[in-house]
């Protein structure tokens, strides 16, 4: 089965585009097994990854 998840990135811990520390965030992740998070994670590998959770 295949899920579709929209990755945010963004440059952390800078004002300058490009320059920061690259990160990549899901939300709404709440849906999403550990094992999803863990292969989304794995394929955006250059990135820190964060999967907001919302209870």
């Amino acid at each position: 089965m295949e899920i579709r998840v929209k990755v945010f990135h963004y440059d952390v811990f800078t004002t300058t585009p490009g320059k920061g520390n690259p990160a990549g965030v899901v939300l709404n992740s709440d849906a999403l097994s550990t094992e999803q998070m863990q292969l989304i994670a794995a394929r955006k590998q250059a990135l820190r990854k964060r999967h907001l959770l919302v209870d």
